[in-house]
């Protein structure tokens, strides 16, 4: 008496092909540079605005966003004699700035100031282009800067 158990030869070939095909075609897609390039720029360019409302909240001075084509930095921009204009640097003492890699485009808004009580000085929409890093068929991943509040959101 034969057991029916496991698949037959015909099964598995065809199991082979299909899984042969997906790597070719479908796989490489999902692992292009460009994706991971853009999401870590998303992910910098969220973390500095975050940064920038920390500093500006402790230091009490403003602290300035700016963005110049693909790329941003953070500064204080002369607010009186507590608050003279400076470049910013980031927790390793370097002057915190990043361009986005080839292939990734970073637009929306020129900069947000934010205040030293934490709220913005208007809202701020960014948007992180690059590879295939567009869930749901969505022309890039925005990062949204709320006025009120300085509450940065990766939307």
């Amino acid at each position: 008496m034969q057991s029916d158990h496991g698949f037959t030869l015909i099964e598995l070939v065809v199991m082979m092909t299909i899984i042969g095909i997906l790597a070719v075609s479908a796989i490489p897609q999902c692992f292009a540079p460009e994706t991971f390039d853009a999401s870590g720029f998303r992910d910098q360019a969220a973390s500095a605005l975050r940064y920038a409302r920390t500093v500006a909240m402790a230091s009490e001075c403003p602290v300035l966003f700016s963005r110049s084509g693909n790329s941003f930095n953070l500064s204080h921009p002369a607010a009186g004699a507590a608050c003279p204009a400076a470049t910013l640097n980031g927790p390793d003492g370097v002057p915190f700035t990043a361009t986005a890699a080839s292939g990734v485009t970073f637009s929306g808004a020129a900069g947000v100031t934010f205040n030293p009580d934490g709220s913005a000085s208007a809202d701020a929409d960014f948007i992180v282009q690059g590879g295939g890093f567009n869930p749901g068929g969505a022309p890039g991943i925005s990062i949204s800067v709320i006025a009120a509040t300085g509450y940065v959101q990766v939307n």
